[in-house]
């Protein structure tokens, strides 16, 4: 068994394995005179959503939800058999979407975004969040997680 550990630069780094993220990419349908009738969520988003929000119901982690100015990283391993056809900011479209009134308000304050994909055996994502302060500019990304212990700052 491996053992990780959280980089104490991120207020929060949390994940699953073994969950699929679905496309956030949204289709249109429209009617004969080319105006859209109906907007199409992908097949599994609202599952994925209410699924997240069961794993993390609102409370359950204290200062959520944050208020201010936020840099979020994701990383996200996806079967090698699925990897070619997934889009990464689909799935992280997903996954903000699935935070939105839970870790966060809304999206908007999300004012960096770090986001990697990789091959894998499994399906899985980490995600770490870190509040900025008013002057943080929020360019440096260092790892979510790590096999060894982190320094001590």
């Amino acid at each position: 068994m491996t053992v990780y550990y959280q980089n104490p630069f991120y207020d929060d780094v949390f994940g699953t394995i073994g969950v699929v993220i679905p496309s956030k990419r949204i289709g249109y349908k429209q009617g004969p005179d080319k105006k859209i009738t109906e907007v199409v969520t992908p097949k599994g988003s609202k599952d994925f959503e209410q699924n997240f929000k069961k794993a993390f119901p609102v409370g359950s982690k204290p200062g959520w939800p944050y208020k201010g100015r936020l840099l979020v990283s994701i990383s996200i391993l996806i079967k090698r058999s699925d990897y070619a056809r997934k889009d990464i900011d689909n799935i992280s479209k997903s996954i903000l979407d699935a935070l939105k009134g839970l870790a966060f308000v809304d999206d908007i304050q999300v004012d960096c975004l770090h986001v990697v994909k990789f091959p894998s055996d499994e399906y899985s994502f980490m995600i770490g969040i870190k509040q900025l302060k008013e002057d943080d500019r929020g360019w440096y990304h260092p790892p979510l997680y790590s096999e060894k212990p982190f320094p001590k700052s």
